[in-house]
C-alpha cells in the first residue's frame, strides 16, 4: 500500500486493493512521510473503510479534529459491538462514536454532567446494548484513567440502538429528543410525574421508539380506524389532548404529519399511563 494524503502523524489515506479508499490508523505512521511513499505495515494499528466518497471525507475531516484516543477507543467499542450484539451496524457508527466520546471526554473533564434520563428504560429495553455501553467505561478508563458515570453508558448504547438503524449522525440526538420532550408534554400538562417503573412506562416507550423510527424513516401507517378514533376521543377527552400537542410538536419539529390512527394509539398509552401513576 502507498499513502495517498497524509492527514497528520497518527493517520493516512490509502487505497486498498479493490481500488477503494481507506484510511489508516498507527501511531507515527505519518511522521515524516510523503505522498506516494510505502505504507510501513508494522505500524498500523487500524484499518478504516467507509461505503460512499461522502462518508470518507466525512471521516478524514473527523479524524483530524479529535484526540487519537477517541478513535482508539470507539475502534475497540464498535468491535466489541459486532461481536456481542451480532449484527450488522452502519459503518457510520464509528464516525458518531468517535465524535460523541471526544466531547464527552471533554464535558467531563471540565465537570459538565452527562446526565441521560433514559438510562434505567435502555438498560431493560436493550440489555446487550447496555453491556456494549459498560465495555465502553471500561475502555475510556484503561484509555484516559479517567471513571465515568453509567449514564455516559446509556448514551453510547442510544449510538447503537441508532446504528441498527440507518446510522445518520444526527439521528441518536432526534430519538432522545421525541422521547425526552413527549413524556415532558405529558408531565406539563397532567402536573404529574411519571412512574418509569410501570409496565404502561415500558409499553409507551416501546411505541415512542417505533414511532420514532418511523418519523426517520418518514413512514407513516396509511390505515384509518374512524369510528375507533372517535370512540377514543370521547372516552379520553383530557389524554386525547395531550395527543394532539405530542401532534403538532412533532409536525413543527420534525415536519412529519402523524395520522389520526396514531393519535389514537398515543392516547390509549397515555391513559394506561396515566392510570399507574
Amino acid at each position: 500500500m502507498f499513502a495517498n494524503k497524509i492527514l497528520n502523524n497518527n493517520f493516512i489515506s490509502s487505497t486498498d486493493q479493490a481500488g477503494h479508499e481507506i484510511v489508516i490508523m498507527g501511531k507515527g505512521l505519518g511522521w515524516k512521510m510523503k505522498t506516494g511513499d510505502p505504507v510501513d505495515e508494522s505500524k498500523i494499528e487500524k484499518i478504516f473503510r467507509m461505503d460512499t466518497v461522502t462518508s470518507s471525507e466525512k471521516m478524514k475531516k473527523l479524524f483530524l479534529e479529535v484526540d487519537m484516543s477517541s478513535v482508539e477507543i470507539s475502534s475497540k467499542i464498535v468491535q466489541f459491538a459486532l461481536e456481542t450484539l451480532d449484527t450488522e451496524l452502519n459503518k457510520n457508527v464509528i464516525l458518531t462514536l468517535t465524535d460523541h466520546i471526544d466531547f464527552a471526554v471533554e464535558r467531563f473533564t471540565k465537570g459538565i454532567p452527562l446526565k441521560n434520563d433514559f438510562k434505567l428504560w435502555i438498560k431493560k429495553m436493550f440489555p446487550k446494548e447496555y453491556e456494549v455501553g459498560l465495555f465502553a467505561l471500561t475502555v475510556i478508563e484503561e484509555h484516559l484513567a479517567i471513571h465515568m458515570p453509567e449514564d455516559e453508558a446509556a448514551h453510547i448504547s442510544m449510538h447503537l440502538i441508532n446504528a441498527q438503524l440507518d446510522g445518520n449522525m444526527s439521528h441518536t440526538d432526534e430519538i432522545t429528543s421525541l422521547l425526552s420532550t413527549c413524556f415532558h408534554i405529558i408531565e406539563i400538562k397532567t402536573g404529574k410525574r411519571i412512574s418509569e417503573s410501570s409496565l404502561a412506562y415500558e409499553r409507551f416507550m416501546r411505541h415512542l421508539l417505533a414511532l420514532a423510527q418511523r418519523i426517520i424513516a418518514r413512514k407513516e401507517n396509511s390505515a384509518k380506524n374512524v369510528s375507533l378514533n372517535e370512540a377514543i376521543r370521547i372516552q379520553f377527552p383530557n389524554e386525547h389532548d395531550i395527543s394532539l400537542t405530542i401532534q403538532n410538536y412533532i409536525k413543527k419539529t420534525f415536519q412529519f404529519d402523524i395520522a389520526d390512527d396514531e393519535v389514537t394509539f398515543l392516547t390509549i398509552h397515555i391513559n394506561r399511563l396515566l392510570t399507574d401513576v
